[in-house]
């Protein structure tokens, strides 16, 4: 058997917060086991009050192949007419299949090794969905073992090799199983995992002699845009036979890195963002920008996302180069944006973002998860801080609803289940450039995380596991 920390105050030590005091005079001699249990329920909700609440996560930590670094992940929608509804998962519990693009490159030895596009399988299991909803019939003792067993398990499933390495991947909103990965080379690839383990490959466009980062279909499946460091921006037609781009966007003074589609609209407009600091906004219809929102410094933007929610589609977040995460309202994207926007500082360079998906829409629609330099990745409820016509600067934690210290290096990617299938919900997946896939979720901790650790059963593979 093992014991396993679940809750690391050390490590929070950024939050400025303690765990609830314990009188020194109330010794375990002195009172029943009943009364500590009530006093330690009423020492929780008091420190629950008067703090932000601190959030820990279920982490499963997985080397996919030692020679590859890990640079980007999208979650695949669940198929529920495609896939059983419960699978095993160990022992007598069960869980649900999920699938993960991944794109990776050689590391240290891009040079002599080959880059792949990762089809990867993970069971998230059902019981710990059913443990924080109330709904697990299991005693309180029994879902705490159960508890430190829910990390997800994961492998890969297919991979397709790409002579250079890649730098991010996408998936086609209509035909989820139909993939674009861009690499360094200048290259998009489609790749359509229907197909028989070697002919994946159905496409390859040749964009430029240059990288590029931003890559994403529109939300009909039709066009994949694709930015470049040439500065400038293409348009396929996937649905065409021909290899050239239906048009080309150049308004960018440096590399263009990022690029993001408006959801619930007319397919025509998208955003991207670039090396000058702007923020570009594009239709389809029309051959110049339609607004442009230079940025406060010259800090290059490195990415950028429109809000895939239906009841906030015109909602968009960008951060840069210094660690400044940006949300803005597209409805008065202009000039120096001035307009409804808040800012989030950072604590370092943000590398990846993305707004969550799945679950209640309600809960979900205004947090951004955002990946670092550094490793960290640190979920923003954007809610709490936006008020259209103003600009209100969050100083840090003011939005901050939690962070994830899981990663060691460098964060490349991150992804959250697009479709809302109640067993992944809250789930997230990112990869870091030491090879690691991590798929975690946070939850707000209860009494039982103050004070207690969990002793976990002989069937557990701590080495697997990362709190």
């Amino acid at each position: 058997k093992a014991t396993v920390s679940v809750l690391n105050w050390d490590e929070m030590a950024d939050t400025k917060m303690d765990p609830p005091p314990r009188e020194a005079s109330e010794t375990a001699s002195e009172c029943t086991e009943d009364k500590k249990q009530s006093r330690l329920q009423e020492e929780y909700g008091v420190w629950k009050e008067d703090n932000v609440p601190i959030l820990y996560s279920f982490v499963n930590s997985t080397r996919l192949d030692p020679d590859l670094a890990l640079t980007d992940v999208v979650w695949l929608p669940w198929e529920p007419n495609g896939a059983p509804e419960l699978v095993p998962y160990a022992g007598n519990l069960t869980g649900r299949t999920h699938q993960l693009v991944v794109g990776s490159n050689g590391g240290e030895k891009s040079s002599v090794l080959p880059s792949y596009v990762l089809l990867v399988e993970t069971v998230v299991p059902r019981e710990f969905f059913a443990k924080l909803h109330g709904g697990d019939p299991r005693s309180d003792e029994q879902n705490e073992k159960i508890a430190c067993k829910q990390y997800a398990v994961t492998h890969v499933r297919r991979r397709v090799p790409i002579r250079h390495p890649i730098t991010k991947v996408t998936y086609n909103p209509l035909q989820p199983r139909l993939a674009a990965a861009r690499d360094t080379g200048g290259h998009v690839t489609l790749i359509d995992w229907n197909k028989e383990e070697g002919d994946e490959i159905v496409r390859s466009y040749r964009v430029s002699d240059t990288t590029g980062f931003g890559i994403e279909w529109d939300p009909s499946g039709r066009h994949l845009g694709v930015t470049s460091y040439d500065k400038l921006v293409r348009v396929y037609d996937t649905n065409a036979s021909s290899p050239d781009p239906v048009a080309t966007f150049g308004y960018h003074t440096a590399e263009v890195e990022g690029l993001s589609w408006k959801m619930h609209d007319n397919n025509n407009v998208f955003v991207t963002c670039g090396g000058d600091g702007a923020v570009v906004r594009w239709d389809l219809r029309q051959a110049q920008p339609t607004a442009v929102c230079e940025g406060d410094d010259k800090a290059g933007v490195n990415c950028v996302a429109y809000n895939p929610h239906a009841s906030v589609p015109h909602l968009l977040v960008s951060a840069d180069q210094r660690g400044n995460v940006v949300v803005r309202d597209d409805r008065y994207l202009a000039g120096k944006g001035k307009a409804s926007r808040i800012k989030i500082s950072a604590t370092r360079e943000v590398t990846c973002l993305r707004w969550m998906t799945g679950g209640v829409e309600e809960e979900s629609a205004s947090k951004v998860v955002i990946g670092q330099a550094t490793g960290r990745v640190e979920i923003y409820d954007v809610q709490q801080a936006w008020h259209p016509g103003k600009i209100i600067d969050t100083h840090g934690d003011y939005a901050l609803a939690g962070t994830h210290y899981g990663h060691k290096s460098f964060c490349e990617g991150i992804s959250c289940p697009p479709s809302c299938d109640l067993v992944a919900d809250g789930c997230v997946a990112s990869v870091e450039h030491d090879g690691m896939l991590q798929i975690w979720r946070f939850t707000e901790p209860g009494l039982d995380m103050m004070y207690g650790q969990y002793d976990m059963a002989e069937t557990t593979t701590p080495e697997k596991m990362l709190f």
